[in-house]
């Protein structure tokens, strides 16, 4: 477990500061699902069977309390491991057997250390029951977390995290669909941490795609936007996206030590959160059944104390939300859940006086009975201060369209965390006001029809046209149109509108949608009585179009002294050939010496080839402004620096860094600026004095330009290994070269291992300005510097640590990826017979021991002229 995808994922910035686009609020009239379909859509991280250790390796691990205490609380899914250290060896008969007593089936989350190759993996399952009794299976957990002092990444067939996550997958989802006994288990996805799977893409050998969707002590749907984007992004270009199964969500109450995540909540945030959290999720038809974590006290999460004797509030929370909407029993000798299935009735009614925030969700019994769930999204712990927060309930007014009777039975929490029966209230003129707070409130309410339902005829046809980032729908009325009181829009099972009869279309014009993928959208009509048609359902394929932003130019808004207060500037141009997402805030930030200075976040699509210029709008100290200070400075440019566009073509070319000069400029000149290096560099053509290349065919390969010689040569700095590789992101053509006197094209450079090894090479400097540019990269997660001086120390040394393979959590997260630079170094001495040293180093290697740094070649040239 840990703290995976979640508001800790900040992108390269590692600040947390702005929220994402918030989601819309419930749409009206809305349509309505069956209670047990609220009740099947809960699961629970337990492992009510497992063996509790107290000495050795995993002393004070696994299960103290009794089964009895997770099966009182009367749900139905649990997630727990295949098989493991705390596994009793009768573990199989004891799950068969809670299932035939309970009706509870486990996702089995497979161990890659511990469960074997996939067919034995598929005879571990048949021992538990196959299909009949396990209810998923889950691939591997947090494959890149890295969290000290554990050591779980996975490495699987040669390759490592999440790329060796997606093969595993492959593998092991081929075997189990193989077998007629386990090829009807629903298959979740892996999980990563801190990531937007593109090292995992293509993949999509699984039922259920999975997240690990913790939200701090934010409310429950801030953290949904940025992980359905991002675990979409495995997906090959063209797929459907599929549905979600989140395996771990919920709220802790101490300090999470093992992910080092300090904030805590209180037991009455955690009780009032979590069943706001389950009707967010179940909102988003998206998500068909999420897990919470977790039944015993894990990293501070727990329904219990860590005593596991001890309920927590939101133990009686959970246990009476199910108790209030379950309306099927479990036969024991049929093994099914009878009673509770039927088709429900829309409850037709409106709401004033809400605010966006207002969501709700209609469920039905089948005695007719509706339970309207409703709560008021708004945070109830404020953890900078650690303490709960009091929210005055918003007054609202429903009035109904469907016939109601004259009361109304409000549940709500008590100080225990249980659900009860709170007050009941009148009705007047079919309108209810009630005061909604933010926690979720059950109003049960008994409709005055006998007449059973019966369903209307569907839409006969749908069709949807998309762009890149959006989708046009239009449909055919049913041939009773005069049935048709209006219609409700899914996209992937979320109602995202409610139109009237006459408005047989629909814009979806969202942040959600994003370029080269499938969604399922369905049109449902209801009639006047509330009776729903089916779902009429097409897919609409958006344009595998993708953006990519890069920083063209940036700097200071004006020229300023020391003291004087200033803005940013930025200006992005879009290379891509998709225009970026609607309402998805075109954002950068800018730092200095890793202090974030200032941000600009912008509303507004960029079309392909289109360039602005942005300006900063906000900072972590409530201004946009920055006090100059006196002195040579590097500042750095991140784009899209929280990543709320992951399908960009290349997040490479979002970052930039440049020299900053403010007051009285130095003797000497020492002008540094780096950004994304080009695909194809022309040595000849750039290096008008002299030009080198390294690595051609092994380590000692060095070729430059033919009888000049003023780079010095190639220095090592450290032990590390020393190699070459063909394989870099930098291409090097050359024409006037010696030993090879040209080349059409090659990606060759040299790589070595090792943090703190790395690569030095001198330049000459006097009084005449020249330009030297360094071509470097890193792999495997690597994060590099750049520095440069000057021998006489008449310009303060440029120093760039701007570019990192990682983009993932520091060293306990790592999302291993590479990255290709180009530094640009403007200097001139003060003096004749002077050098400018350069040294390129391996600052960290969060994939411990995979990373590297790799040099391409350098150039030098005349400066030209200002």
């Amino acid at each position: 477990m840990a703290i995976a995808m979640a508001w800790v994922v900040c992108g390269a910035t590692g600040v947390c500061c702005r929220a994402d686009v918030p989601d819309p609020g419930t749409v009206f009239p809305q349509p309505a699902f069956t209670a047990e379909q609220f009740v099947e859509f809960i699961g629970l991280n337990a492992a009510p069977f497992d063996i509790y250790i107290d000495k050795g390796k995993y002393k004070a691990s696994g299960t103290k309390y009794a089964p009895q205490v997770f099966f009182d609380l009367g749900v139905r899914h649990y997630r727990m491991v295949l098989k493991n250290a705390r596994t009793p060896a009768d573990a199989a008969q004891r799950v068969r057997a809670a299932y035939e007593q309970y009706g509870a089936r486990p996702a089995m989350l497979i161990d890659p250390g511990k469960d074997g190759p996939p067919e034995q993996v598929v005879a571990l399952l048949k021992e538990y029951g196959g299909s009949e009794v396990i209810g998923a299976l889950e691939g591997p957990n947090e494959v890149n977390n890295k969290f000290p002092p554990q050591e779980l990444n996975l490495k699987y067939g040669k390759k490592r995290d999440e790329a060796a996550g997606a093969l595993y997958m492959q593998d092991y989802y081929k075997v189990v669909k193989a077998d007629p006994a386990t090829r009807d288990i629903p298959v979740i996805n892996f999980t990563a941490i801190f990531t937007d799977y593109r090292l995992a893409r293509p993949c999509d050998a699984f039922d259920y795609n999975n997240m690990h969707s913790y939200q701090g002590y934010r409310v429950p749907s801030s953290s949904l936007l940025k992980n359905f984007i991002r675990c979409n992004n495995i997906l090959p270009v063209g797929s459907v996206i599929k549905p979600f199964m989140p395996t771990e969500c919920g709220y802790n109450i101490e300090e999470d030590k093992t992910n080092q995540i300090k904030g805590n909540g209180s037991p009455q945030a955690q009780a009032t959160n979590m069943p706001m959290l389950l009707g967010e999720y179940f909102r988003h038809g998206f998500v068909k059944r999420v897990y919470l974590f977790a039944l015993h006290n894990a990293d501070g999460y727990g329904l219990l104390e860590s005593d596991q004797e001890t309920k927590r509030p939101a133990y009686y929370a959970l246990q009476s939300l199910i108790a209030a909407l379950k309306d099927a029993t479990w036969n024991t000798q049929t093994k099914a859940w009878e009673g509770g299935q039927f088709t429900p009735r829309a409850l037709l009614f409106t709401v004033e006086g809400a605010p966006p925030t207002f969501k709700s969700i209609t469920l039905q019994k089948r005695s007719g009975e509706y339970s309207l769930l409703m709560w008021n999204e708004l945070p109830n712990w404020d953890s900078t201060a650690r303490r709960d927060i009091t929210n005055a309930p918003v007054t609202v007014t429903l009035s109904f369209s469907t016939p109601i009777g004259t009361k109304a039975q409000v549940l709500r929490q008590d100080d225990s965390g249980a659900f009860k029966v709170a007050q009941d209230l009148a009705l007047e003129n079919d309108s209810l006001r009630i005061a909604v707070p933010s926690a979720l409130i059950i109003v049960r309410l008994a409709p005055n029809v006998t007449d059973p339902a019966s369903p209307i005829a569907a839409p006969p046809k749908i069709e949807a046209q998309a762009t890149e980032n959006s989708v046009h729908l239009t449909w055919q009325a049913p041939a009773k149109a005069t049935d048709v009181a209006g219609y409700f829009v899914y996209r992937n099972g979320w109602c995202v509108a409610s139109l009237p009869a006459g408005q047989p279309s629909f814009d979806d014009l969202s942040p959600w949608i994003r370029p080269g993928l499938g969604y399922t959208y369905e049109v449902q009509a209801y009639d006047r009585k509330g009776n729903m048609s089916d779902r009429a359902a097409t897919v609409a394929q958006t344009a595998a179009k993708f953006p990519d932003l890069v920083i063209a130019d940036f700097g200071l808004e004006k020229d300023v002294q020391p003291g004087d207060t200033v803005r940013f500037r930025a200006k992005v141009r879009n290379v891509g050939n998709g225009a970026t997402p609607v309402d998805v805030p075109i954002s950068g930030s800018f730092r200095i010496a890793g202090q974030m200075l200032a941000w600009f976040t912008v509303e507004g699509v960029l079309k392909p080839g289109e360039e602005r210029e942005y300006v900063t709008n906000g900072g972590p100290k409530g201004t946009a402004l920055w006090t100059a200070e006196a002195g040579t400075h590097t500042l750095v440019s991140v784009m899209d620096d929280i990543n709320r566009i992951p399908g960009e073509k290349n997040k490479n070319n979002n970052f930039s860094d440049r020299t900053l000069v403010i007051g009285a400029a130095p003797a000497g000149q020492l002008l540094g600026r780096s950004a994304a290096a080009p695909w194809r560099i022309d040595l000849s053509a750039e290096g008008s004095e002299d030009w080198v290349h390294w690595g051609l065919e092994d380590a000692a390969s060095v070729t430059r330009k033919a009888g000049a010689g003023q780079i010095g040569a190639l220095e090592m700095i450290g032990k590390g290994h020393l190699g070459s590789t063909k394989g870099t992101g930098i291409r090097c053509i050359w024409s006037n070269g010696e030993p090879v006197a040209s080349m059409e094209a090659t990606n060759s450079a040299l790589w070595l291992n090792g943090v703190g090894n790395g690569y030095a090479i001198t330049a000459p400097a006097d009084t005449i300005e020249r330009v030297l540019k360094v071509y470097a990269s890193g792999i495997g997660g690597a994060t590099c510097s750049l520095s440069a001086t000057l021998s006489d120390g008449s310009a303060p040394p440029y120093v760039s640590k701007t570019w990192s393979g990682n983009s993932g959590h520091g060293s306990s997260a790592p999302v291993p990826g590479d990255f290709a630079a180009v530094y640009t170094i403007r200097y001139r001495a003060t003096s004749d017979a002077q050098t400018l040293r350069v040294e390129f180093k391996l600052d960290a290697d969060a994939s411990r021991f995979q990373g590297q740094a790799r040099l391409s070649a350098a150039t030098l040239s005349r400066a030209p002229a200002k």
